[in-house]
């Protein structure tokens, strides 16, 4: 991935933000080369170090979460947590407001995987809560998302709204710190409702195992690994035709959907390849969970 993958990416960012530093002739090969010799490009303060892993720093990320799974299952296997639906939908909000209002002021998001603690302390509490769902000790949590799934909604959009027109009024000027202080928890609020809202949709309308959800959660990671390589390459064939950006839009999503598609079609047919994409190797259709 950091090798191969998206590299693309890092070609046109400096080629459109600083072709001077392009190394040799300027084009993608004379790039890749020096690419792989590592180094940085910067254009004043604004630097980029290469290899980079681009959108595939989730990878890491997850990965490094997934050691706390011999912990969670162990968890899980208690008894079954009974709470009523408002606390299944809205305790999880308490966490992450103490984490935006404690630990984000002081260690902001860096995506600098040595050094990220608040980006980690979220993403690994998510995955705490998401992989517990699945256990019997946490087994109520997707039902009573489905069964409150208006309520997610309309709280999600609400506090987007709210999160909006906060940035808008305070985009020049520094806000009141007690208003800073309300709205992280606002923040927090909106991060929790959406994924709940989304999980508590999904459930209600696909809740049965199913052929196409089956094929889909074959193609689902693969796809996240091309998407944004593709996205880039796209751009870059479609902006000298200089399209309305409503016209441009709508053609990079469904080309991008449809060049990823076709191409995890074509590697999971491929023995090696399909490893490297993140292609199960179980048999079409089987899928775990």
């Amino acid at each position: 991935g950091l090798l191969v993958l998206v590299v693309p990416q890092a070609y046109f960012e400096v080629k459109t933000k600083a072709p001077q530093l392009l190394p040799g002739d300027g084009g993608y090969l004379s790039f890749w080369w020096a690419y792989l010799q590592g180094g940085e490009y910067c254009r004043g303060q604004d630097c980029m170090q290469v290899p980079t892993w681009n959108h595939l720093w989730f990878l890491p990320y997850l990965w490094a979460y997934c050691g706390l799974a011999p912990l969670l299952a162990w968890w899980g296997q208690r008894p079954a947590l009974q709470l009523p639906d408002w606390a299944w939908c809205l305790l999880p909000v308490l966490p992450l407001a103490l984490l935006r209002w404690l630990v984000f002021p002081h260690h902001p998001s860096t995506h600098d995987f040595a050094d990220d603690l608040y980006n980690h302390a979220v993403y690994s509490l998510l995955f705490a809560i998401g992989w517990l769902s699945l256990s019997p000790w946490g087994e109520g949590l997707w039902p009573a998302l489905a069964r409150q799934r208006w309520p997610m909604l309309v709280l999600s959009l609400l506090a987007w709204l709210g999160l909006a027109m906060y940035w808008q009024a305070y985009r020049e000027v520094a806000p009141p710190s007690t208003l800073r202080v309300v709205m992280r928890g606002v923040w927090a609020l909106m991060s929790w409702t959406a994924l709940g809202a989304l999980a508590g949709w999904t459930r209600h309308l696909v809740h049965q195992p199913s052929t196409w959800l089956s094929a889909a959660a074959q193609a689902v990671f693969c796809l996240y690994v091309l998407h944004q390589t593709v996205i880039v390459l796209l751009s870059q064939w479609l902006a000298p035709l200089a399209l309305p950006w409503g016209w441009e839009a709508l053609l990079l999503v469904l080309l991008t959907t449809g060049l990823s598609l076709a191409a995890f079609l074509l590697l999971r047919r491929v023995p090696y390849l399909r490893v490297a994409f993140g292609i199960s190797c179980r048999g079409r259709g089987q899928v775990s969970g």
